[in-house]
């Protein structure tokens, strides 16, 4: 694995299944992401989502393997960051900030926004702390809903972009 991202290959049908493969529970889509998604989660869905919300869909390789996921949506006044997902067998290798990095750079040099914001679940701890490394704070916005007999708390974390 190189020490700097490597270039970000867009969705594709193949590459859409794989993902979608990576997502075993109505929780799981929930975690990464949101309401914008459903279980059980296929290729067109993911695809078809992508289109309709304006996504921009991008995905690293390692070795031609699909490694992590994320997207990343040019608002009027902001860029949004989510999606991101990293392949099961590949967490806790670094993949997860490596794919967020790249996005940050691709919204810099496609955005004259001047933030970046997201939503992450408050127990997701290792998605929290990667996002504070890397510059991301709590706003203040939350919201809640119940999963699977749980209640989860959204968080929204912001940066300068």
């Amino acid at each position: 694995m190189a020490d700097a991202p490597g270039p970000l290959t867009a969705l594709t049908p193949a590459l859409a299944e794989t993902v979608a493969g990576w997502v075993h529970s109505p929780a799981e889509v929930m975690l990464f992401a949101g309401p914008t998604l459903s279980y059980p989660l296929t290729a067109d869905a993911l695809l078809a989502a992508a289109a309709q919300q304006r996504r921009l869909v991008r995905l690293l390789l390692d070795d031609g393997h699909p490694v992590a996921f994320g997207s990343l949506q040019f608002l009027e006044d902001h860029a949004r960051l989510g999606w991101v997902l990293t392949d099961p067998a590949r967490r806790g290798q670094g993949w997860g900030r490596r794919i967020v990095t790249a996005l940050l750079e691709l919204a810099r040099a496609q955005s004259p926004a001047p933030r970046i914001n997201l939503g992450v679940y408050e127990h997701n701890v290792a998605a929290r702390g990667l996002y504070a490394d890397l510059g991301f704070v709590e706003v203040g916005e939350r919201s809640s809903r119940q999963v699977e007999s749980e209640h989860w708390v959204n968080l929204t974390l912001e940066r300068p972009l």
